[in-house]
C-alpha cells in the first residue's frame, strides 16, 4: 500500500545581517539531509519512493515577514 504525507513547516527569522537566500538554502537542505539520514522512516521498513519540497516567502497581511 502507498501514502503520500505532507510535512509544513514555516520559520521566522530574525536576520541580523544574514542574506535571506542563504536561508533559503538552509532550509532546503532539511529534506536533502532527512532521505540520506533515514529520518523520514526511522526504524521501519517503510521505503521513500518519492519526494519534493518547496521553500517560498511567507507573506502576512501586506507585510514580509522579513526584509
Amino acid at each position: 500500500m502507498r501514502v503520500t504525507l505532507k510535512l509544513s513547516l514555516t520559520v521566522g527569522y530574525e536576520l541580523n545581517g544574514t542574506n535571506k537566500n542563504e536561508l533559503f538554502y538552509c532550509l532546503r537542505k532539511i529534506g536533502d539531509l532527512a532521505v540520506g539520514d533515514g529520518l523520514m522512516t526511522g526504524d521501519t521498513e517503510a521505503e521513500v519512493e518519492r519526494w519534493e519540497y518547496t521553500v517560498d516567502e511567507v507573506m502576512l497581511g501586506k507585510e514580509k515577514i522579513y526584509d
